[in-house]
């Protein structure tokens, strides 16, 4: 399970960021900046809330964190970082996320 883990995180990292199928990191910016209650604004969530549990599982089988803090507003990080990288925004969100995340709470 581990091995799968591993592998499957690799694969992802390694393969060309560009948003063929998925969330690109614009689209993601749009729905989160939308107004509060909203369709828009509750799939943001659903997207950041989802993200973060993959990251938990992966957290686990790899018995490391991916970032460390605990209480980390993930919408405004990705948010900040996002506007910060624009050239980023034909990229999948999910690594777009982890990115962000990584920057603002690395764990030393």
């Amino acid at each position: 399970m581990r091995a799968a883990a591993i592998a499957l995180l690799a694969i992802t990292l390694s393969a060309p960021a560009r948003a063929a199928d998925g969330m690109t990191t614009a689209n993601l910016r749009t729905l989160c900046l939308a107004q509060s209650g909203t369709t828009a604004r509750l799939t943001c969530s659903g997207y950041l809330v989802g993200f973060v549990d993959g990251a938990a599982i992966v957290a686990a089988t790899l018995s490391r964190p991916p970032w460390c803090a605990k209480n980390a507003d993930v919408e405004s990080t990705f948010l900040r970082f996002s506007q910060a990288h624009p050239q980023d925004d034909g990229q999948l969100a999910a690594v777009t996320i982890y990115l962000a995340m990584q920057e603002a709470y690395p764990c030393r």
